[in-house]
């Protein structure tokens, strides 16, 4: 999360460093105050916002970082994202949890699922008002 900001392949076998990409200076890497990873991945595409309302992608092996959305222009009331996103592992669908703010706004709060395959992005599903500070997403039980 330094000056510039990097990501690395790393071989887990003897972790040396496979490759490194560095990232645009507009686009942070980092979990932001969030409790939850700040970089979720579906095969070589990695996802990321920085616990900010704006998505990242970047595809590792063509070292190509794109700003996706911010999810303020999509997503009614969304102030604020509440942890980081996730991204489904089959679908590779990017998930965010968001409050309006805190106080009682937290009460006001989605669920947002968002496509990135296509030319631009699209609003899946939008659960709203589903539950009290969201904690993030996370996927366990897809292997069954």
């Amino acid at each position: 999360t330094g000056t510039p900001q990097k990501i690395m392949k790393v071989n887990s076998s003897n972790y040396s460093v496979i490759q490194t990409n560095e990232m645009p200076t507009d686009a942070k890497l980092g979990a932001g105050w969030g409790a939850t990873p700040g970089i979720s991945a579906k095969g070589d595409t990695l996802y990321f916002s920085n616990a900010s309302t704006k998505i990242y992608r970047h595809i590792f092996s063509k070292n190509q970082t794109d700003y996706m959305v911010d999810v303020k222009t999509m997503v009614d009331d969304a102030g604020m994202l509440y942890n980081n996103l996730g991204v489904h592992p089959l679908t590779g669908e990017v998930y965010v949890t968001t409050i309006k703010g805190y106080g009682l706004n937290y009460l006001i709060n989605n669920i947002s699922v968002f496509n990135f395959e296509g030319e631009s992005p699209v609003l899946s599903a939008n659960y709203k008002d589903y539950t009290r500070f969201p904690a993030g997403i996370f996927f366990t039980d897809y292997f069954k």
